[in-house]
């Protein structure tokens, strides 16, 4: 069996090699084929990088890590963020309807470890769950590299599996149905470590 590649962290400097009188790197690809920050996928990826910046001051020593059933590890806790948006980069005619899916998330690399739940269905495998909302409604001024036009729910393991029925996704009017507010880019770091303090985490 082959053993999974060792990933280390680019600048963006690196040139590609042998590549005879042509010169480019890895900060031109970067440009070439992520500039487009509102596209969905990517999305998911640009809020898990807001939400490690919000709780961490050395953020740019981190690299994610594809493996995990979770996507940050903070203060020995695992994390799992996901995204929704109520504007899409394809001209969606009417705006999308928020839920965030995906919530019980499969070891990528190692399904054999993913963890069952006492029904025998897949478990959480995080400890708090951070459900990112790029809440803007306007095509015209949208900027989602502004973090006011972001807002962010923050739940235990717990607390989201209470809300969601143990469900593998959860909608924005059960949240507002059980009373949960979202914080801000500069509330999040204070939200989550007050989650620490909860019992059963």
């Amino acid at each position: 069996m082959f053993k999974q590649f060792v990933t280390k962290k680019l600048t963006g400097s690196e040139e590609f090699k042998n590549t005879g009188d042509k010169h480019f790197s890895v900060q031109e690809f970067w440009s070439y084929g992520f500039s487009n920050l509102n596209f969905n996928v990517l999305r998911g990826v640009l809020a898990e990088f807001i939400v490690l910046n919000a709780l961490k001051d050395d953020a740019n020593k981190e690299l994610r890590n594809l493996a995990n059933g979770f996507d940050i590890s903070y203060n020995d806790h695992k994390i799992e963020v996901k995204c929704c948006s109520y504007l899409q980069d394809w001209g969606e005619m009417r705006h999308s309807v928020i839920t965030w899916v995906g919530l019980k998330a499969d070891d990528l690399y190692s399904n054999s470890k993913t963890k069952l739940g006492p029904d025998g269905t897949i478990a959480y495998e995080a400890d708090i769950y951070i459900l990112a909302l790029f809440t803007h409604q306007d095509h015209t001024t949208s900027d989602i590299m502004n973090m006011q036009q972001w807002c962010f729910y923050v739940l235990t393991r717990e607390r989201l599996r209470e809300i969601s029925g143990n469900k593998n996704s959860l909608d924005i009017k059960k949240l507002e149905k059980y009373g949960e507010t979202p914080v801000s880019f500069s509330g999040l770091r204070m939200t989550v470590d007050t989650c620490f303090c909860e019992p059963n985490l």
